[in-house]
């Protein structure tokens, strides 16, 4: 008899990648479904009821899961930082701007601008 586990840990690590491409909604969703997994599969090897072939599965299925999982953990992370990064930076360029001041930097004029300033009165 097939385990009814097999087709759900056979799609988990596709689901998990395409939920985190969907969203935070998902994501839950995901996280819902993976749970509730666990539980009941975590059951069914107490009891003894999950075959060898579903075994063997759920012992490649997980690690991968995880490590996507820690992964873009990382990268969410990693996003964050940089934002964070980039908004003390503007913060900085932006407090330490006069919006007063000329668009070009202020020079003395050159002797040919004098000279043509004096021709032209």
């Amino acid at each position: 008899m097939a385990s009814p586990f097999h087709p759900q840990l056979a799609c988990a690590e596709e689901k998990f990648i395409s939920s985190l491409s969907q969203g935070p909604e998902a994501v839950q969703a995901f996280y819902l479904f993976w749970s509730g997994l666990q539980a009941t599969f975590s059951k069914a090897v107490q009891e003894e009821r999950v075959d060898k072939d579903t075994l063997e599965l759920a012992h490649q299925v997980v690690p991968r899961v995880e490590i996507i999982a820690k992964k873009f953990l990382e990268l969410h992370e990693g996003a964050e930082s940089l934002a964070l990064s980039l908004q003390d930076g503007l913060d900085v360029i932006f407090a330490n701007l006069d919006l007063g001041a000329p668009l070009s930097p202020s020079r003395k004029p050159g002797k040919l601008a004098i000279i043509c300033t004096l021709l032209f009165l």
